[in-house]
């Protein structure tokens, strides 16, 4: 883009230079300033005003050696009027290119907005699809092959009064359900695992928790 509005911006200034100094064709320099606004490049812009400005002046001191080292006044006072329009051209086109960054910076945040609330709706979807029981069974199953126990049990509750307990033996083919109140030792171990966020664990000398245990 930087290579095309320059090249626009020289081709002007060589039919400046070949035009009457009446005709002020240098006012074609707006052209390639305006349409830098399309790189969104501050810096181009102002490269392209600044090269306007010098070829104006370059192109308005040839004309007038070309007539005889003679330069008409109202040829200058538009030359003048034309180098004021360099300077608001580009001041429109810098701002032009500051609202649309502004407006692709908006884009982008609502299309990422737009993409977590997919995700989130995605995951909300398969997460209805889980059958919280196989997850439950697989859990007790693979507890006693990790541990090396011989029995497992999860303690799973719902909106029933009493919990229900998924327990499986190792060398069971399947898992033994059921509905029941816990002992007391055993409940308050299973509420202690609750409120520390973790699995309760029994170690060899934890003489009571091995009781409840058996």
């Amino acid at each position: 883009m930087g290579l095309l509005c320059y090249g626009l911006l020289v081709a002007a200034f060589i039919a400046d230079l070949f035009t009457p100094q009446l005709f002020i064709a240098s006012i074609l320099f707006n052209g390639p300033i305006a349409l830098s606004t399309l790189a969104l490049q501050r810096r181009l812009t102002m490269g392209l005003v600044v090269a306007a400005e010098i070829a104006n002046v370059v192109a308005a001191y040839a004309d007038g050696i070309l007539t005889g080292h003679h330069w008409y006044p109202i040829a200058i006072a538009n030359r003048l009027l034309v180098a004021a329009s360099f300077v608001l051209v580009g001041a429109l086109s810098a701002k032009s290119q500051e609202y649309a960054r502004e407006a692709g910076a908006s884009a982008g945040r609502r299309r990422q907005i737009e993409i977590e609330q997919s995700l989130r709706a995605a995951i909300g979807r398969v997460r209805e699809t889980l059958d919280v029981e196989i997850v439950q069974r697989a859990i007790v199953r693979e507890s006693v092959a990790l541990l090396d126990a011989s029995q497992a049990t999860l303690v799973a509750r719902d909106s029933s009064l009493l919990p229900l307990l998924f327990t499986y033996n190792a060398g069971d083919s399947d898992i033994a359900l059921e509905r029941r109140a816990l002992a007391t030792g055993m409940a308050s171990l299973v509420e202690s695992a609750v409120q520390r966020g973790e699995g309760a664990s029994i170690g060899s000398g934890d003489l009571v928790g091995r009781l409840q245990l058996e």
